[in-house]
């Protein structure tokens, strides 16, 4: 009777792991795809095949849904791809219908590659996809126009996170940290580049050379190894974003007509926003201070640089290293080495109606000639109690006399 029992539960026992592998095997081919081994034979992950695509009818064929149009544009989605270290692991060529990438895992391609590579496409969109661990890029979208990415995760690419290079397009919303160079290298015209984290990378935050036209914006950019954010060009917007706490410059400049307004460019080695050389730009409404170097150096001619705060820097508050006709106005420079230095090479600068306290050496240094000075708030010299600011020592003044009158008033009492 007992081995009876033995006999039935051990057949039953057989039974039941074949029906799970059967089911596993089916569940497997169901997936048409490669699975991945640990040491311990444990199933890491699995691989799609990677995708090549080289014009619209291409396009069509690989997409899931859609038409192509702007309305019910072609899909690709949901896709996990290791390109084994070469190639991409998505390419798209040569493709003017409108198309979607979504939801997808791409990793390990090859050298001079990316997680996902397009090139020559217009009316692309690229989104939610994680593109870590790619030889070089982990996006890329050259030459390219029209098109967006956002909200993807691009982390350590051997090269950039994200790079673009074309016309009207928009990257926003992605996290391209930890990369061995930019975390977003996007240049062309008409582009927006707004609301990314890009920090830790081992070059700059973001890099937008030969720009022009385009905005910058709402960006955090920091702890890179070089700038936060670097742009040259002309008529960009650089506003509200975060660049501090970079081995270099929080922003570098370098072009002309452009605006940088109310961004936070604290905490870094060197300066804080960096013109150099630049003309005919606006600095205005930002913070550059803690700077282990100047808070703003600017270099050129015909810039406005107002409604700045540039204090609590090592060296400089504001420094113009060259140029003429610039208008400094409008700023707060305390506790610095100098409040506002102008090197020799200055001329014809107008410095007016800035707020210049407690600065170390001097409020105001002009090493230049024919610079038109008024109008600006100057207190010499560092404040009588180190460390406290003059609204506190108000404050503490204006409580001793409150308790010295209401000790009188007890006494009389």
């Amino acid at each position: 009777m007992i081995r009876q029992r033995f006999v039935t539960v051990t057949g039953l026992a057989i039974i039941l792991a074949a029906a799970a592998i059967g089911s596993m095997i089916m569940t497997h081919e169901t997936k048409g795809k490669n699975e991945f081994l640990g040491e311990t034979g444990d199933i890491l992950y699995a691989s799609d095949p990677k995708i090549l695509i080289d014009g619209n009818t291409e396009l069509a064929a690989a997409s899931s849904s859609g038409d192509g149009t702007a309305g019910t544009p072609y899909i690709i989605q949901n896709m996990v791809i290791n390109a084994s270290g070469t190639g991409s692991a998505i390419s798209i060529y040569n493709t003017t219908a409108h198309f979607i990438i979504r939801n997808c895992t791409v990793f390990n391609s090859g050298s001079s590659n990316a997680g996902i590579r397009l090139f020559y496409v217009v009316n692309a969109n690229v989104s939610g996809n994680i593109a870590s661990s790619n030889n070089w890029y982990g996006i890329l979208l050259y030459s390219s126009n029209n098109s967006v990415i956002s909200g993807n995760t691009a982390l350590y690419s051997i090269y950039d996170g994200i790079a673009c290079s074309g016309s009207n397009n928009t990257v926003s919303g992605n996290n391209a940290s930890h990369n061995e160079y930019s975390g977003i290298d996007c240049s062309g015209s008409n582009n927006t580049v707004s609301g990314n984290t890009a920090s830790y990378n081992n070059d700059y935050g973001i890099r937008s050379l030969g720009s022009n036209n385009s905005v910058i914006s709402g960006n955090t950019a920091s702890n890179n190894t070089y700038d936060g954010i670097l742009v040259s060009g002309k008529n960009n917007t650089v506003s509200g974003n975060n660049a501090s706490n970079n081995n270099w410059a929080g922003i570098f400049l370098d072009g002309s007509n452009n605006t940088v307004s109310g961004n936070n460019a604290s905490y870094n080695i060197q300066h804080g926003i960096i013109l150099n050389p630049g003309n005919n730009n606006t600095v205005s409404g930002n913070n550059a201070s803690y700077n282990v170097q100047d808070g703003i150096y600017l270099n050129g001619s015909n810039n406005t640089v107002s409604g700045n705060n540039a204090s609590h820097n090592t060296a400089m508050g504001i420094v113009l290293h060259s140029g003429s006709n610039n208008t400094v106005s409008g700023n707060t420079a305390s506790y610095n080495e100098y409040g506002i230095f102008l090197r020799s090479s200055c001329s014809f600068n107008t410095i007016s109606y800035n707020v210049l306290h407690y600065n170390i050496e001097q409020c105001f240094h002009d090493e230049g000639t024919s610079n038109v000075v008024n109008n600006n708030d100057c207190l010499e010299n560092s404040p009588p109690i180190p460390g406290y600011e003059p609204w506190l020592l108000s404050i503490v003044a204006i409580a001793a006399i409150a308790a010295i009158i209401a000790t009188r008033k007890a006494r009389r009492a």
